[in-house]
């Protein structure tokens, strides 16, 4: 994790921090996500309806162990347009468009594009 800190009043204060990665070295005995995929990848819905992200996942190494430490993570970019929970139902709050990202614990990620209607 990566944490931006900035000095405010003669005090440090955090600004902004990354995503918190688990990632596996090369060579290992255990792999990471290659890559991920989305089910759908781009969607349609009108406000106040919602749907589910049905995400798969690619390993690059599939003939070694994927310890999982973290699940796929769920965030929106517009989260006033479309909003989306941990178990990746995304439900639209008022007309416009957003990206939904889904995050492997690596860092790996997909975007889905959502489109919310009157």
């Amino acid at each position: 994790m990566i944490t931006a800190v900035g000095n405010a009043d003669g005090y440090n204060k955090v600004l902004a921090k990354s995503k918190l990665l688990h990632a596996a070295i090369k060579g290992g005995k255990v792999t990471n996500v290659k890559n991920l995929r989305a089910k759908p990848a781009k969607k349609t819905i009108k406000v106040k309806k919602s749907f589910k992200i049905k995400i798969s996942t690619k390993l690059e190494a599939p003939k070694r162990k994927y310890k999982q430490h973290a699940k796929v993570r769920f965030e929106s970019d517009r989260p006033a347009v479309a909003s989306v929970n941990k178990k990746g139902t995304v439900k639209g709050k008022k007309a416009g468009k957003a990206t939904i990202y889904a995050y492997a614990q690596n860092g790996a990620f997909v975007k889905i594009k959502v489109t919310v209607k009157k």
